[in-house]
């Protein structure tokens, strides 16, 4: 947890200075820090589903902080959620998308995203990137045999 923590506090100062991408290098390199360190808790000897589970538990509390952050500026600053859809209907317009599709995906967005879903929808996507990051570095960092017993 205080891995997790530690990661949350790391993204959120980056996040001020608008340095997504070393954000996500944090969150990333969070989760690879927390399974090493609980590996060696462990006297050295992780075996691959309690590297995953450590992995995992780190994102899914580093994104809990997140979320409650989020979900505190939002409801202090609603401007902030249109600010993420303003930007997101521009991305999406340059992606190539219908510009009727981007207009009514667009509306309903605005129409039903609150703080509270904001906050949700961050918990749910750095616990999915975090679980799909945790399955590999678990192999890279697990080092029991398959058929060796683990305490």
């Amino acid at each position: 947890m205080s891995i997790g923590a530690a990661t949350a506090g790391v993204m959120l100062i980056f996040s001020m200075f608008n340095a997504q991408i070393l954000g996500w290098l944090v969150f990333v390199g969070g989760i690879y820090f927390g399974m090493r360190t609980y590996r060696k808790v462990l006297g050295g000897i992780i075996n691959y589903s309690d590297a995953l589970n450590i992995g995992f538990q780190t994102a899914f509390f580093a994104s809990l902080i997140l979320a409650f952050f989020a979900y505190v500026t939002t409801t202090m600053d609603a401007s902030l959620i249109d600010a993420f859809l303003d930007t997101t209907e521009e991305q999406l317009k340059t992606s190539g998308f219908q510009p009727v599709l981007v207009e009514n995906a667009m509306q309903q967005w605005r129409e039903g995203l609150t703080p509270m879903m904001f906050g949700g929808m961050i918990i749910f996507m750095y616990s999915a990137i975090g679980g799909l990051v945790s399955i590999v570095f678990a192999l890279l960092v697990r080092n029991a045999k398959r058929d060796e017993f683990v305490s």
